[in-house]
C-alpha cells in the first residue's frame, strides 16, 4: 500500500532548443528526489496553454510528480 507524500509541479516552455533536454532534465531531476529520500514517484506530463495576451496563447508543459511512501 501508498501513502501519498507530496506533490510538486513544474512548469517547462519550448525556447529555440526545444523541449526534449528540458522534459529530461527535468523528469530525471524528480526521479532524483525520490532516489535520494527513499520515495515512490509518478511522473504525470500534461501539455497546456498558457495566457500570453487575451487573445493569444503558446503552449508548455506541465510535469507533475507524485511522491508516496510504501506503508
Amino acid at each position: 500500500m501508498k501513502k501519498f507524500i507530496k506533490s510538486v509541479t513544474i512548469f517547462v516552455e519550448p525556447d529555440s532548443s526545444g523541449t526534449d533536454a528540458i522534459m529530461d532534465e527535468t523528469i530525471k531531476s524528480l526521479y532524483n528526489v525520490a532516489e535520494n529520500t527513499n520515495l515512490i514517484v509518478d511522473i504525470q506530463v500534461s501539455a497546456v496553454m498558457k495566457a500570453v495576451t487575451l487573445k493569444s496563447h503558446t503552449l508548455c508543459y506541465s510535469v507533475t510528480a507524485l511522491y508516496y511512501q510504501e506503508v
